[in-house]
């Protein structure tokens, strides 16, 4: 039955393939790394002093969550809101505003596409 509301999302597919194997996990933590170190250059950018470390977890938990919404939740919805998840993220771990979060989140959510995209098919 589908939710009050929602009805123009019914029958969107996913914008990702997800498959739970081998390469979905080489995919993730070489992506981790990589996005780990964009995130640190976008944050430099910024004008932020962190470190790699903050920028590694801050990696970490926005590649989590921005999985699990686009697993959970289909079309440019799903992107949108990893994308905001990806801000929030920032934005708490490196205690700015939510602006500023949002543009090392964006940095790193599209970097962190386009690593994925490209791990993808190399691993295949």
């Amino acid at each position: 039955m589908p939710l009050p509301g929602l009805a123009p999302l019914q029958g969107w597919e996913r914008p990702f393939k997800f498959e739970w194997d081998q390469h979905l996990l080489i995919s993730f933590i070489i992506s981790l790394l990589i996005v780990g170190l964009f995130v640190y250059l976008a944050a430099k950018l910024t004008g932020e002093s962190e470190g790699y470390g903050t920028a590694l977890a801050t990696a970490f938990v926005g590649n989590l969550l921005a999985y699990l919404v686009l697993i959970l939740i289909s079309g440019w919805l799903g992107i949108v809101l990893a994308i905001v998840v990806w801000g929030a993220v920032a934005a708490g771990f490196y205690r700015t505003r939510w602006l500023k979060g949002l543009f090392i989140g964006i940095v790193a959510w599209l970097l962190m596409a386009l690593v994925i995209w490209i791990m993808d098919a190399v691993a295949r």
